[in-house]
């Protein structure tokens, strides 16, 4: 009887969330009202109140994700560009206006960009935060998809949601 708005694990338990549990998981605890647990172990479903079992916990995750995030890999993720020195800049981005970016840029939604930073031609950002000083070389990729993928589902289009972000101080080249 609660909203879900996160995501939580064993390590981090938010409120009004769900926390996925794997039958390979030894921990057996009961967790608070304010978290939905899903699982494939029936003990961990019988010792919670806020619990679903599910057959397929991978199969799962990536569903409810892609139902309840935004993130680059689903069709529908919405982003907006300008095409600015011949890279593309999403209107939701933040770059500060000392920042360097060469051709053949991309700059996905949500990322924050801060001073004095170099980004050199062919560099992707995407679901990152970037501090200040750093120079980013030649076809560098950062905070796109990674390699998520199921077995059980190869050549399909189910990859897990990678709903986390990439944080980068300052004063580092890659």
């Amino acid at each position: 009887s609660f909203n879900i708005e996160n995501i939580s694990s064993i390590e981090n338990l938010k409120k009004n969330s769900f926390l996925f549990i794997s039958r390979n998981n030894k921990i057996e605890n009961v967790y608070p009202n304010y978290i939905h647990v899903i699982t494939d172990d029936p003990k961990v479903f019988e010792s919670n109140h806020n619990a679903s079992l599910v057959k397929n916990l991978n199969l799962s995750y990536c569903q409810i994700l892609n139902f309840l995030f935004y993130h680059e890999d689903n069709l529908n993720f919405p982003d907006e560009f300008v095409f600015k020195n011949n890279s593309y800049i999403s209107i939701y981005s933040k770059i500060d206006p000392s920042t360097q970016i060469g051709n053949n840029c991309i700059i996905g939604r949500g990322c924050e960009i801060g001073k004095n930073n170099i980004l050199k031609n062919n560099v992707v950002i995407k679901n990152s935060i970037l501090g200040n000083n750093i120079t980013i070389s030649d076809n560098t990729v950062i905070g796109s998809s990674g390699f998520g993928f199921d077995p059980e589902f190869i050549g399909s289009r189910m990859i897990f949601p990678h709903i986390g972000i990439v944080i980068i101080e300052d004063d580092v080249f890659i």
